[in-house]
């Protein structure tokens, strides 16, 4: 007996359902902390310090139960602040945060009972991102971006130098030191370029002879940071007001290579990537993708054994935090959606000639 037109239909919604519920569990995407516009993801060896950009920008911080407490209630942020936390080399004391607000730095306490300026490199000019050499290729300092391409290398002082720039409108968001197995361009001060669709790579030796390692067209790269092994990912998703967990074995196999986050901003795609190079040859492997403008903003990884204590959701159930695991798959239910509704379109073609021809 031939099926009905219903029980077709059925079968098409049911078939993606599933097949959405199978790319969930594959990305092993969870649901960690609420938070209104979370911006920066920076883990201390204890818990993170987030910032949240609700009108003002302030710092929270975040346990590793998803708990959310105010952090240095006495600092207040202008735009995007993101925090970097010292490593306790170069005369630069273990433990202090680093912020970048408006076009200068700010030291905070590591308990955040006091904030003070700590450097301007160039009055008017914004900081989009702040981070440490931990690696010591580049003698353990703070580096800043500027929205106009600069580099700025901060001693403990907090005296800048101009280190390069990147050029006009090329929007650097991110920084890393790329990793002594990453070919030959170890050793190399990666950057995240949003402007120009790429990650460059500049050599300390002359900085100014900077290299295009991978391009991302269509796409806005906002993160770019080191895959430590056996370690979780945690992401803001700036739009949802969530921070979300990814588990360690979707980079399993990728520890020492280089993870970089694409915004997903403004009807762009959004995607998690790994690049890992052999001498001058760089592959990019994406390990994941959402086409619904998620907003990725900071991210951070803490070794998997200190997660443990994340609780675990599946799809469509709430959180102790509050927050529906389903928001964190909004992108790829909605790619899911939309190949539904192009399949019952399509048939409802094919049914409306065969009933044309019937009659």
């Amino acid at each position: 007996m031939p099926r009905t037109k219903s029980s077709f239909l059925i079968t098409i919604l049911a078939v993606a359902l599933f097949s959405s519920q199978a790319v969930f569990s594959k990305a092993g995407v969870q649901s960690f902390a609420s938070l209104p516009k979370p911006v920066s993801v920076t883990w201390t060896g204890s818990a993170f310090i987030a910032s949240s950009r609700d009108g003002i920008t302030q710092l929270v911080k975040v346990g590793i139960d998803g708990s959310v407490q105010p952090f240095a209630t006495s600092f207040t942020g202008e735009g995007e602040v993101y925090v970097a936390v010292s490593p306790g080399q170069a005369g630069f004391p273990a433990g202090e945060l680093f912020l970048c607000s408006g076009d200068s730095v700010y030291e905070v306490d590591s308990s955040g009972a006091s904030a003070k300026l700590f450097s301007t490199p160039a009055k008017g000019t914004t900081i989009n991102f702040l981070a440490f050499d931990n690696d010591g290729s580049w003698g353990f300092l703070l580096y800043a971006l500027g929205t106009g391409g600069q580099l700025w290398a901060i001693d403990p002082s907090g005296r800048a130098n101009l280190v390069t720039n990147l050029g006009a409108g090329l929007t650097p968001e991110g920084i890393a030191v790329a990793p002594p197995a990453f070919g030959k361009f170890a050793g190399d001060m990666l950057v995240s370029m949003e402007g120009s669709h790429s990650v460059v790579a500049i050599p300390r030796s002359d900085p100014s002879n900077f290299t295009t390692l991978a391009n991302f067209p269509g796409e806005a790269p906002e993160r770019v940071m080191l895959i430590p092994a056996n370690s979780d990912l945690f992401l803001a998703k700036y739009d949802q007001g969530v921070i979300v967990r990814m588990n360690s074995s979707a980079f399993s196999g990728y520890a020492g290579s280089i993870l970089v986050i694409t915004e997903g901003e403004a009807g762009q795609t959004g995607s998690i990537n790994v690049l890992t190079a052999n001498g001058s040859n760089v592959t990019v492997a994406k390990v994941f993708q959402d086409p619904a403008s998620p907003h990725f903003e900071g991210a951070a990884f803490i070794p998997t054994q200190l997660a443990t204590a994340v609780i675990t959701t599946s799809t469509g159930v709430t959180t102790s935090t509050g927050v529906p695991a389903s928001t964190l798959y909004a992108g790829v239910a909605t790619a899911a959606v939309a190949v539904v509704v192009a399949v019952v379109l399509a048939y409802e073609g094919v049914w409306g000639k065969q009933r044309r021809s019937a009659s």
